[in-house]
Order: structure tokens, then C-alpha cells, then sequence
């Protein structure tokens, strides 16, 4: 009985596999005009925070074909517009929808438990900054809770001219008292 349990997940992982990378194939239209700049972070198994900026709900089936060997769960306000990029994000990975009545706690739960099932979380705060000014998404919170959870915190940028896209991927970067690029968040001078 245990085997069988165990064959139907691994065919119910293939199948949604398969169905990924026929949605993405299928999106390329959308990100023929992006353009990516160290993507080295891409065969990484490992979770990771990637800390993106935001200004169009195609870099969400960017992101999608940038890391497509990643399992991604998206943070993102419950009133973003629901165009057909949003709707291939969801096809293809998992979203999950802020609203008002979620604080810290949910992120800590989020974070161990995608961090149990080895998947990447995709955070915006200009994205919850534009759809819902209600609820502020503070960039000191996550590190502190990549800190907690020691997952590391990868941040990409988006750089739009027109149709053309440039997306740039940051190193991974770990947040702990010697790190020097966070070292201001434990030892105030």
C-alpha cells in the first residue's frame, strides 16, 4: 500500500512537471524581449528568498521561466489585477494572496514550511506597496526572518526600456552577523 501511495506522488510530480514546462514553453512569446544577467542562482536546489522589484505582472511569467527548475511560491497582494500573466503564474507555481489579516507570524509559518518542502518564495514590497498601501511589507522583516530561518536572500531587478526587459540576479546572500553587507543590522555604530 506504502509503495503504491509513493508511486502516485512521484507520477502526480511528473505530470505536473510535464504540465509546467509545456505552459512555459508556450509563454516564451511573452519573454522572447527579456534579457538575463547572472543567472547562476537557476540549478540551485536549495530554497532561497528572491526579493524582486515589481512594475508588471509579466515579471511573474519572467520569473517563472528564469527559475523554472525552482518550485516558487509568489507573495502577492490579494487585488492584483487578474490578467493572463497571473493567470500562467498560477498554472504553473503557487501564489499566495496578502491580505490585511496577515503578520509576522504568517511568515514565519510560511518560511519553515516551504523551507520543509525545499521550495523558493518570490516577495515584493513595491508590489504590496502599489496594490495594497494597507499592508506594508518591511524589507528588515524578511531578513530577519531569512536569518531565522537561514535560508539566504537572492535579490533580482528588473530594468524596463519599452518592450525590453533586463533582468538582473544578485548573489545569494546569507544574512548573519558576518555577513558584511548586513552587518549594520546587528552592530548599530
Amino acid at each position: 500500500m506504502h509503495g503504491l501511495i509513493l508511486r502516485t506522488r512521484l507520477l502526480r510530480r511528473m505530470i505536473f512537471r510535464l504540465w509546467k514546462i509545456v505552459v512555459l514553453f508556450g509563454s516564451k512569446s511573452f519573454v522572447s524581449n527579456v534579457h538575463y544577467a547572472s543567472p547562476e542562482i537557476k540549478g540551485s536546489p536549495s530554497p532561497v528568498i528572491f526579493l524582486t522589484t515589481f512594475s508588471k505582472p509579466i515579471e511573474f511569467v519572467v520569473l517563472s521561466d528564469l527559475f523554472c527548475e525552482k518550485d516558487l511560491t509568489f507573495i502577492a497582494p490579494k487585488n492584483l489585477p487578474d490578467d493572463k500573466y497571473l493567470q500562467i503564474t498560477k498554472s504553473v507555481n503557487h501564489i499566495l494572496f496578502l491580505d490585511e489579516r496577515l503578520g509576522f507570524r504568517f511568515f514565519r509559518k510560511l518560511f519553515s514550511a516551504l523551507r520543509n518542502f525545499n521550495r523558493s518564495i518570490v516577495i515584493s514590497p513595491h508590489a504590496a506597496t502599489t496594490y495594497a498601501p494597507t499592508i506594508p511589507i518591511d524589507p528588515g522583516v524578511i531578513a530577519r526572518l531569512a536569518m531565522l530561518t537561514n535560508i539566504p536572500i537572492v535579490p533580482v531587478l528588473f530594468r524596463w526600456s519599452g518592450e525590453q526587459c533586463n533582468v538582473y540576479v544578485g548573489k545569494k546572500l546569507f544574512v548573519s552577523p558576518r555577513s558584511t553587507e548586513f552587518k549594520d543590522i546587528f552592530f548599530r555604530t
